[in-house]
């Protein structure tokens, strides 16, 4: 047979015709199989959407308690503050003194 002859011409369109059934084909069966093995697909990812807002909102609710203890802990903390700057400090002082006797005055507050 010569490629380059009359024969030539025919076998290019044959090849042509084969590689666009061959693509076709390869084609079609990817898409069905895409569809067959995604067909439960979507049921699953909204399931899974769902689940994930449920842990946002879980999450929303978790930072809002939490933000209510630290600033109720604040408060706390300051009122501790508060009354050791009140009352500790003597008692620092004596404490201070019976643990060192030797390590000279009492701190003052200053």
């Amino acid at each position: 047979m010569d490629l380059m002859g009359e024969d030539g011409g025919r076998l290019a369109s044959a090849f042509g015709a084969g590689w666009v059934a061959a693509t076709t084909f390869t084609t079609a069966i990817g898409l069905w199989l895409r569809n067959f093995l995604t067909r439960g697909h979507a049921a699953e990812v909204d399931m899974l959407k769902a689940q994930i807002e449920g842990i946002k909102d879980e999450l929303r609710d978790e930072r809002k308690r939490c933000d209510t203890m630290e600033a109720r802990l604040v408060q706390r903390i300051n009122q501790l503050e508060g009354i050791l700057i009140i009352h500790g400090n003597q008692k620092v002082s004596t404490v201070l003194r019976e643990r060192a006797p030797d390590a000279g005055p009492p701190f003052n507050g200053e």
